[in-house]
């Protein structure tokens, strides 16, 4: 009677073993050619991430992020907030798949204690184009007693004391 059933309902085991071997296989392929790419260590930087650090370079003040895109990416173990006196921060912005720009949004509130004392926005911008990618900081907004000052080839970001004369 056993036999009469499964012969009756269609069920074959020896179907349903292929496509779960071939569904493993597609999960291996998948994982070498895409993932493999995104993480090979690629030092001209086509392929891997750009990572930006913003440096607290003032006496006293904190940063405290107010807004952060969702294509910024905060680095684990590098990321402080808010980042005291003297303390650094890090987020990755990965580069367009094709020819394009993709840019990030980043605030912060400049605090003297629990006091509010400036503001600060940038945006780490990643651009791609037919002869490589390039990073950059750009269109820095502030007020407060910050003055600011981009280097390390665009990618960092110091956050210094105004002295007034």
């Amino acid at each position: 009677m056993k036999d009469e059933n499964a012969r009756i309902s269609g069920y074959n085991g020896y179907s349903l073993g292929v496509i779960l071997v071939l569904f493993i296989l597609l999960v291996i392929v998948t994982s070498v050619f895409f993932c493999g790419q995104m993480y090979n260590g690629d030092s001209s930087g086509i392929l891997s991430p750009q990572t930006f650090g913003i440096y607290n370079d003032t006496s006293s003040y904190q940063l405290s992020v107010t807004y952060l895109t969702t294509n910024a990416i905060p680095v684990t173990g590098n990321f402080v907030n808010p980042i005291p006196s003297d303390g650094f921060s890090q987020y990755t912005l990965f580069p367009p798949v094709t020819n394009g720009t993709d840019t990030a949004i980043i605030r912060y509130n400049v605090l003297d204690g629990n006091v509010i004392v400036g503001t600060l926005e940038f945006k780490p911008t990643v651009s791609r184009t037919s002869t490589g990618v390039s990073s950059s900081i750009k269109d820095i907004t502030k007020t407060g007693p910050i003055v600011t000052s981009v280097f390390g080839g665009g990618l960092n970001l110091s956050i210094n004391n105004r002295f007034s004369s």
